[in-house]
């Protein structure tokens, strides 16, 4: 099966969707194409390769020779049925596709599924489970969802439908007619009587067949012959592959990877239509088609869970409480009398709401609503309210790095206060200068609540400590191969990491956009707000798409000039992204080298991107560097369970312990100092002097120093465990659980909510003295703190774990498959 889905099913999908897009040009450019014509090269192409494969065979040129000699009319003719089943329904798909689009009009022709289904269950074999034909009859439900017009006012709108619906009835009686032919003799034997009737009656049926040359765009044919053939030729030969793939499923056996192939071709028939033809009518994205779309893909997956399961808990069509046939068996008589039928006392609603649910809601009930009440509210509690219960919980083990997660929530929590209080007060990043509109925030130290710049290369200082520590232990272990494993997991799941959660939140983002919930400031700018809500997302789709471009060139010096529109608070992503891929590229570089021989060229690795002015991988690689003296440090002390004590917490209390801890005190707060230095280019007139010059003629002195100061923290930290209790206490730990998630929707709750509710506020305190506004600026920002932190929660649950989840389940899949084989 494995094998099956390594090239059948990616080659199946692939085929179908050059098959649509390909077949759509073609007839829309040329007129002189017939749908027989691309007919009759397809199945010549899948004749003469079914002769090869016959002949090349075990019998080689007698099977061949045989084939076409030794059967009589009456073994061939039967054969005829299927194909000009066959032939009539491509006839109508090449007829019709030019008055729609490929995407609504392989939509359509989905509907095959249950029609094979139906007629299956009806002259070949009964199916039986109900959650089978829940599966199909939600699929239905998508099918008429994905149909709804955008515009009912637009000629030909239910030409696809209409199709689609005669399409998907003929291809049920193709394939049941065909299943019992096929294998009466050799797969590729019965693949060429088929062929062969397949050319004979596009031939004879030519004559009748108009050319579909009703279209507006179409034009007449052009002088440049190699180019007509190229165009008649591509789609020929991808309808062929389609037949060729079609049959080797048939010869394996494996009906699945035709049914997922269906499904999972028109989600990349839709990006194929969209990159291709982005003007054409019906549009691809429509809010119906969008979510008909995801009901049919999904509802296709849990047929084919469902379809073959023969666990006798679930349910089954006899088992249906007062109707009539609720007593009938099927041919599988043992099958039926060992599952467990409804007792009479259960009705019928029951039985009806646990199919659709698919025995989730096996028997409604008070109970079963209270539990899914409660369930709900327990995702949607903050966990900074009361336990609900008072169970004992398990204390967090603090290990020798833990206070890293720790100082990336409170960097994440001071980035979100620079952006609500720059915003409100904007002089404030301006130093202290003690005249009128000087305010405390300006103090150093103080101000670190308004350094974000310092707090953003705090996380790239974590970041390169973070992601190098494992796969630097490996390589001080000397298991190179654990090593080459870690990284490999690293860089495959990095771009999911970071860029999957930023796709499940900024679709909120661009639902508050399309709903013009961003409050109107000039200072700033705001997603577009977009007529259609089809257009809104096709638009964020878009500048997502560039957003999450991994080849992307990195505007270090002007970010935000190319930041993503819907959060351009998001603009240090791609820079995190190609800082990581350093950091990766350094560590497999460096891995074999001596540790003495790595930190000597990691600290000119590093030197030398600090003084060319990429200050982003001067940073990665620091904490690289740090990460390497870390390992070596600890060495010497216990590796878990970490503890840190406090200050006035030590083995023996002398003279030399306190010194040390004033020593590394006082060198913490002067991190903490050049830290909160001013951002802007008027720097204090030292710093400004002991600036490279590159650093200031960009304009940009504040990086360089916000990097040496918090590449100054990180190493004070590591090297002072007493200080990282302050970073490993319950609610640091919990500011690193949720720092991603508050990071990433902070700026769409301060640009909607947080602005609403300040104001507000602003209107009940008044705004005619300075306290007055400062009193409401505080009481509106404690409620969109509130409102921030819980919608970092609800993220960190509901989006940013499971990314993590999913990212390290795409890989594990791919690795253990690739150990497998």
């Amino acid at each position: 099966m494995a094998e099956i889905f390594n090239y059948l099913l990616p080659l199946y999908i692939a085929s179908e969707t050059f098959r649509a897009n390909l077949s759509f040009f073609t007839l829309h450019t040329l007129r002189f194409v017939s749908p027989n014509l691309i007919i009759i090269l397809s199945e010549t192409i899948k004749l003469i390769f079914a002769c090869i494969a016959l002949h090349t065979g075990n019998e080689k040129t007698t099977a061949l020779r045989k084939t076409l000699t030794g059967r009589g009319l009456k073994d061939v003719i039967p054969y005829a049925i299927p194909a000009f089943l066959y032939v009539g329904n491509t006839i109508i798909y090449f007829s019709v596709l030019p008055l729609t689009s490929p995407t609504m009009l392989h939509g359509c022709i989905l509907a095959k599924i249950p029609a094979t289904a139906i007629v299956s269950h009806l002259w070949v074999k009964r199916q039986d489970n109900v959650y089978a034909w829940s599966s199909l009859a939600w699929f239905g439900v998508g099918l008429v969802v994905f149909n709804i017009p955008y515009d009912t006012g637009i000629s030909n709108w239910a030409a696809a439908p209409s199709a689609g619906a005669l399409i998907a009835f003929l291809s049920a009686i193709a394939n049941i007619a065909s299943d019992g032919l096929i294998y009466k003799m050799p797969i590729w034997e019965s693949q060429v009587w088929l062929s062969l009737w397949g050319v004979a009656l596009a031939m004879v049926s030519y004559p009748f067949v108009p050319l579909v040359n009703g279209r507006e765009t179409a034009t007449a044919q052009t002088s440049d012959n190699a180019a007509n053939v190229f165009a008649v030729v591509l789609p020929s030969v991808a309808t062929a592959v389609v037949g060729i793939t079609v049959a080797i499923i048939l010869e394996k056996k494996e009906n699945l990877v035709k049914i997922m192939g269906s499904a999972g071709s028109l989600l990349t028939i839709a990006v194929g239509q969209y990159v291709l033809f982005p003007e054409s009518q019906p549009p691809v994205v429509t809010e119906w088609s969008i979510l008909g779309g995801v009901v049919i893909i999904i509802s296709t997956f849990l047929y084919i869970f469902y379809e073959n399961q023969l666990s006798g808990d679930i349910r089954r069509l006899g088992s249906i409480p007062y109707m009539p046939f609720s007593s009938t068996l099927t041919d599988d008589d043992e099958l039926l009398a060992s599952t467990e039928r409804v007792s009479p006392s259960q009705n019928t609603f029951s039985y009806y709401t646990d199919a659709i649910s698919f025995g989730y809601l096996q028997e409604p009930s008070l109970d079963s609503l209270k539990f899914i009440a409660l369930e709900t509210l327990r995702i949607l509690k903050p966990s900074f309210l009361p336990p609900w219960s008072h169970g004992t919980s398990q204390a967090a083990k603090i290990y020798s790095t833990s206070y890293l997660d720790g100082v990336r929530g409170y960097a994440a929590f001071l980035v979100f206060t620079y952006h609500y209080i720059h915003g409100w007060f904007p002089g404030s990043l301006n130093g202290w200068d003690g005249k009128a509109n000087s305010w405390l925030i300006q103090l150093p130290w103080i101000r670190l609540a308004i350094s974000g710049n310092s707090m953003v290369t705090t996380f790239y200082v974590v970041s390169g400590f973070s992601i190098s520590y494992k796969p630097l232990k490996h390589i001080h272990e000397g298991n190179m191969t654990r090593f080459m494993e870690t990284v490999s997991s690293f860089m495959f799941r990095r771009h999911l990491r970071l860029y999957l959660p930023i796709l499940g939140v900024s679709f909120f983002t661009m639902l508050a956009a399309y709903f013009d919930y961003f409050a109107p400031v000039k200072s700033d700018s705001k997603p577009p707000t977009l007529p259609t809500l089809s257009g809104q997302f096709s638009h964020w789709l878009q500048q997502l798409a560039v957003f999450a471009n991994p080849f992307q060139p990195v505007n270090l010096y002007n970010p935000l000039q190319e930041a993503f529109v819907y959060d351009p608070n998001l603009w240090t992503i791609p820079i995190e992204f190609r800082g990581s891929i350093v950091v990766f590229a350094a560590l497999v570089s460096l891995a074999y080298a001596q540790v003495a021989a790595r930190l000597i060229l990691m600290l000119f690795l590093i030197s030398y991107c600090l003084y060319t002015g990429f200050w982003d991988l001067f940073l990665f690689l620091t904490g690289v560097l740090f990460a390497e003296l870390h390992l070596i440090h600890e060495k010497k002390r216990p590796n878990e369970p970490h503890s840190t004590p406090g200050l006035l917490q030590s083995p023996q209390i002398t003279m030399a312990n306190m010194g040390m801890k004033v020593f590394w005190v006082a060198n913490f707060l002067a991190a903490i100092w050049v830290m909160s230095a001013t951002q802007t280019i008027a720097l204090d007139q030292t710093f400004l002097s002991w600036t490279p010059v590159y650093y200031v003629e960009k304009g940009h002195g504040g990086p360089f120093w916000a990097s040496l100061g918090a590449v100054y923290l990180i190493f004070i930290l590591d090297n002072a465990p007493f200080l990282q209790m302050i970073f490993t206490a319950p609610f640091s730990r919990y500011l690193g659980k949720i720092s991603y998630s508050l990071y990433m929707v902070h700026g769409t709750i301060l640009r909607t909510f947080g602005r609403y509710i300040i104001w507000r506020a602003q209107n009940i305190t008044g705004r005619d003295t300075q306290f007055k506004l400062g009193l409401g600026f505080a009481l509106g920002l404690s409620a969109a703190t509130v409102a921030t932190f819980w919608a970092a929660e609800l993220a960190t649950r509901l989006v940013d774990e499971k990314s993590v989840r999913f990212a390290k389940w795409a890989y594990e899949s791919i690795y253990n498959y690739r150990r497998q084989s």
